[in-house]
């Protein structure tokens, strides 16, 4: 408080803002602790998820799968954070692999590899078999995104074991009902080719099977 220069020679009084300023700090520090109680909360809810490992007899299937299931808590978290308050959203498909997609990188992250999602073991066959390059399969890697290179090449050698134990040519999924139509394609795959000694180049056979889906009220 200090006299006024004006000519009415009135007192000036300041407030006192001390308090005001650490109201704001605690209430700053709460939400600062309520961001690490959530962190904390789905961290703890990636830790004791409960890990399927990969059987020896290694199918396509188990590979989708994946080693673990996504936690709904940090499921849904994900999907408020992208979302927002409006769940209405013009492409709700694409916005689930979205939030699918971080899910599994925050599980592969937290677990430091030892849990392989869906995401990051398919992931790492399909850019093998696109690029077949050691380094792209690496970059992807590191950045957290797909198992590495040596254990997709596992990947591919345990299916390729399990299918050759397996008596049966026809795939998982496919019907040997004669009465439904089934189309098989073969082609050569080769990549790489243009070299004159021919080394580093890669002759592959694809073969792709589709047959037209039979409802549960129809007969084939």
């Amino acid at each position: 408080m200090e006299a006024s220069a004006g000519l009415l020679r009135k007192k000036i009084v300041y407030d006192d803002i001390s308090t005001l300023a650490t109201e704001t700090i605690i209430l700053e520090t709460k939400n600062s602790e309520k961001l690490d109680d959530v962190a904390y909360e789905l961290r703890n809810c990636v830790k004791i998820l409960k890990r399927n490992k990969l059987p020896d007899k290694l199918r396509a299937d188990d590979i989708i799968k994946g080693e673990g299931d996504i936690p709904k808590q940090l499921y849904n978290f994900i999907r408020n954070l992208i979302e927002g308050p409006d769940m209405i959203c013009k492409d709700p498909d694409c916005k689930s692999v979205k939030v699918v997609s971080l899910c599994s990188d925050i599980i592969y992250a937290i677990t430091n590899g030892r849990t392989k999602p869906s995401k990051h073991l398919t992931l790492g066959l399909e850019m093998k078999l696109l690029t077949n390059s050691r380094k792209v399969i690496t970059i992807l890697n590191r950045y957290g995104y797909t198992v590495g290179y040596n254990l997709v090449e596992e990947l591919e050698t345990e299916m390729t074991y399990t299918s050759l134990d397996d008596d049966s040519v026809v795939p998982s999924g496919i019907n040997t009902d004669s009465k439904l139509s089934t189309h098989v394609v073969f082609d050569n795959f080769d990549r790489f080719v243009d070299t004159t000694s021919g080394k580093d180049t890669m002759h592959d056979r694809v073969g792709i099977i589709y047959q037209f889906c039979q409802f549960d009220n129809e007969e084939p």
